[in-house]
């Protein structure tokens, strides 16, 4: 299916993007925050941080590999609007470049999901990965590592009465 962009102005003065593909919108949306937000959220960093590790980019291409397979099983073709970037590559090489580009774009942003575990609140991790999760186990698409990063986020939230009793980085001073 064909799909369009035209900008548009509204009378606040704010840009908005009109497609006929709500859906593939939503998914685009919805890989670039599952990539990138459970990451940052259990290893309290920053977004940019993320590309400074092979071993979070490798992350966060399994995860996007796995949304993305969920994604053509549902028949969805995700839709991305980094702006000025154009890449080439399977669906799944283009939806990694435009994460690489979000982390470079927001390099210094604390995003929601890490906002949350600051607070100690409850994360939007069962609509973020939790979705990719329901869906690809529905439609028997492996999900492994989106429902390790759902695992580990609500353990992570589980533990936030137990702060107190963590080991402390100045323990091993002492050894």
């Amino acid at each position: 299916k064909q799909w369009y962009q035209r900008r548009v102005r509204g009378n606040a003065g704010v840009e908005s993007v009109v497609v006929d593909d709500v859906h593939g919108l939503v998914w685009g949306k919805l890989i670039i925050n599952a990539a990138i937000n459970p990451l940052t959220a259990l290893f309290r960093v920053r977004n940019g941080l993320l590309l400074k590790s092979l071993h979070m980019k490798e992350t966060m291409k399994k995860v996007v590999d796995e949304a993305i397979a969920v994604a053509i099983a549902k028949n969805i073709k995700p839709l991305f609007t980094t702006s000025g970037s154009v890449y080439k590559g399977s669906p799944s090489e283009i939806a990694l470049e435009h994460v690489f580009q979000v982390c470079r774009n927001t390099e210094g942003n604390i995003n929601s999901m890490l906002m949350d575990v600051m607070r100690k609140e409850q994360t939007e991790i069962d609509v973020i990965n939790g979705i990719i999760v329901r869906e690809g186990e529905k439609l028997a698409v492996p999900v492994q590592t989106n429902k390790t990063l759902v695992e580990l986020v609500k353990a992570t939230q589980e533990m936030y009465n137990s702060q107190s009793q963590l080991v402390s980085s100045r323990l091993f001073d002492i050894v």
